[in-house]
């Protein structure tokens, strides 16, 4: 291990990669930043979410984190946590209860959703970028853009005004609401428009779509990320009484595919690649529902995230 560590523990800033909060089982802090904002709130005690806390307050104060990809360190991992009563699992309900009330939001924890944002657009990593998320929380799926396009230019409108101050410190963010207001911005601005599981969130997804296309450059591209509501634990838990898409409490609406192709059919914008996730808790569910309908929609239940890449119809392929 030491010599792994000495031949890996090479400073190289391009490894280094702006995060919008860090673990903290090891963390470097200068100590002026320290003076500043403090301690950690040890209301958190005995664990969890005293390190996201602390990296907010950071970033309230205009400093940046990073995660440094070129440096090693073990970690022995979970110590504290272990000798919890319940297996940690009441201070983890605790810390994020005392997050919630003491920021205004839940601490961000999409990282593979955000991966899966990213991974779809196939733009050279150099090129010079302007890209717009719609409801981008405090701007996490932002950061991990900027991270892979260096070049890029961010902008966000989130309507939380707490998650919006946060991202404002790396992104312009406004606070409209799309379904009644335009952008401030000028037409054909933005390169990549990314709306992460938020289509479902506006009153007239069509007509905001509308809209954003009007803001894209000829060769734009909008990318989409929406929860599939044919999903088979979501339609176990609807033949049960109860419905699983806790994540998306915010939506007043929730898609099949075929409803997602219409609507961008109607929005004069063409599909340019579509992926998914998989999710499968239960394959006896998927199979049951497999028989009861027919067999080759087994993909359909199985796929809980769709992922579209969508540009100008009279744009270029």
């Amino acid at each position: 291990m030491l010599k792994f560590a000495k031949d890996f523990n090479i400073s190289d800033p391009l490894k280094w990669e702006e995060r919008l909060k860090l673990i903290g089982f090891c963390m470097l802090v200068k100590m002026e930043i320290v003076k500043k904002i403090g301690g950690l709130d040890e209301s958190f005690s005995p664990a969890h979410y005293e390190d996201d806390d602390y990296c907010f307050r950071i970033l309230k104060e205009g400093y940046k984190l990073l995660l440094c990809k070129d440096t090693f360190v073990h970690h022995y991992g979970s110590k504290t946590v272990a000798i919890l009563p319940n297996n940690g699992l009441d201070s983890v309900n605790g810390g994020r209860d005392i997050f919630l009330n003491k920021w205004g939001f839940n601490s961000p924890n999409g990282v593979a959703r955000e991966v899966n944002i990213i991974n779809v657009t196939k733009e050279p990593v150099d090129k010079k970028m302007n890209v717009l998320e719609v409801g981008c929380r405090c701007g996490e799926t932002l950061l991990y853009f900027k991270n892979k396009f260096k070049n890029s230019k961010l902008y966000g409108i989130e309507k939380n005004v707490n998650e919006a101050a946060i991202a404002a410190n790396f992104a312009n963010i406004s606070n409209i609401d799309l379904d009644k207001e335009n952008l401030f911005f000028y037409k054909g601005l933005f390169d990549v428009i990314i709306l992460a599981n938020s289509l479902g969130q506006f009153r007239d997804p069509l007509k905001v779509i509308k809209k954003l296309k009007s803001y894209l450059t000829p060769t734009g591209i909008i990318i989409t990320s929406n929860k599939n509501i044919m999903h088979s634990d979501v339609v176990s838990d609807l033949i049960k009484g109860k419905c699983s898409f806790s994540e998306t409490l915010n939506n007043i609406r929730f898609f099949t595919l075929d409803e997602l192709n219409k609507l961008y059919q109607e929005s004069g914008l063409k599909v340019k690649e579509m992926v998914y996730s998989n999710k499968i808790t239960n394959p006896e569910v998927v199979e049951k529902l497999c028989n009861i309908t027919q067999p080759d929609l087994k993909w359909l239940y199985e796929a809980h995230t769709f992922y579209h890449t969508l540009y100008h119809e009279e744009g270029n392929e």
